[in-house]
């Protein structure tokens, strides 16, 4: 490590400003978390369902397998087994 005054410092105003926004940071996840945790309260309270994942039908899957047996990569790979 450089020894001279201007190093010790910047070094010395780094670790300033990394105090500084750490806690400004820690602020705003706070607040990102608070803000998560209240909408799936909302959520609940209003009966939204989540997100679930769409049970495919058995020609989804044949569709499906087709498209992935059109990419040129799978066919080359296919070609090779």
């Amino acid at each position: 490590m450089a020894k001279s005054l201007r190093s010790k410092w910047k070094r010395k105003m780094k670790a300033a400003k990394r105090v500084r926004y750490g806690e400004k940071e820690r602020a705003r996840l706070d607040k990102m978390l608070a803000d998560f945790k209240e909408s799936e309260q909302l959520k609940k309270e209003q009966g939204i369902e989540l997100h679930r994942p769409q049970v495919l039908g058995e020609e989804d899957r044949i569709a499906f397998a087709f498209v992935l047996w059109a990419q040129p990569s799978f066919a080359y790979r296919m070609s090779l087994e």
